[in-house]
């Protein structure tokens, strides 16, 4: 995930800490934020997350 968030200009601690806009991911176009995007919805029981948390802070 590092190196993926690195090549789209995000911030790895930023996300552990503070989480990111779904949004900002698909403006990455990025096919494979759609199912991460899903997973988080069905996680969160909502179809519209504003922010994506690492689970566990991924560490």
């Amino acid at each position: 995930m590092r190196p993926w968030f690195r090549r789209h200009g995000f911030d790895w601690q930023a996300f552990l800490d503070h989480g990111i806009e779904a949004e900002a991911l698909r403006a990455t176009g990025d096919a494979l934020v759609d199912p991460v995007i899903a997973q988080a919805e069905m996680r969160a029981g909502t179809t519209t997350p504003t922010i994506l948390t690492e689970p566990d802070h991924g560490r």
